[in-house]
């Protein structure tokens, strides 16, 4: 019989928590913080992994939408096409495969932090840049919030709806 991924990630906290934690001495506080810190990441991990491809969708979605935003608003100094190619690469993965969407996403934010970066504009950026990029913001924070709220490190955890709520249209 073959675990599924659920089992084997429940296995690897079991053994990390009760076999080679206690097994630390207590004066290797580093050895025993970095264990803890698999554990956490593996806890996290096992509410993510179902959701991953869907969330980088959406993440993929979002930035494309920002990108094709700014490439209109002609601040793009000469990126326009790559602002084009890197969404029309984004329109023509295939949407199964979640290597080729997170670097999609990537390559999309690559080019959209070349343009917020471009500092031959001086400090400030065009208020039309500005708000852009505000609007892509304040959606992206709440569903990285929302995302990483098992984390535990919100400090209003509470108010977060479940991840689920991200893929319902409940969570913006």
């Amino acid at each position: 019989m073959n675990p599924d991924i659920d089992l084997r990630m429940q296995s690897m906290l079991k053994a990390l928590s009760d076999v080679i934690l206690p097994a630390i001495p207590a004066e290797q506080s580093l050895a025993r913080d970095q264990t803890k810190l698999v554990m956490d990441h593996l806890t996290v991990l096992a509410t993510h992994w179902k959701h991953a491809l869907n969330y980088e969708l959406e993440s993929l979605r979002l930035a494309c939408a920002l990108a094709q935003e700014l490439a209109e608003l002609e601040i793009a100094h000469g990126l326009r096409e790559e602002f084009s190619a890197a969404v029309a690469q984004a329109a023509a993965l295939d949407r199964s495969d979640y290597d080729e969407v997170s670097g999609a996403y990537r390559a999309v934010k690559r080019i959209i932090d070349c343009v917020i970066g471009d500092d031959t504009r001086g400090a400030s950026l065009p208020p039309a840049l500005k708000n852009a990029v505000l609007r892509y913001s304040t959606v992206q924070a709440r569903r990285e919030r929302i995302w990483h709220r098992g984390a535990g490190l919100d400090p209003d955890v509470a108010t977060l709806p479940s991840i689920l709520s991200l893929f319902n249209g409940d969570a913006c």
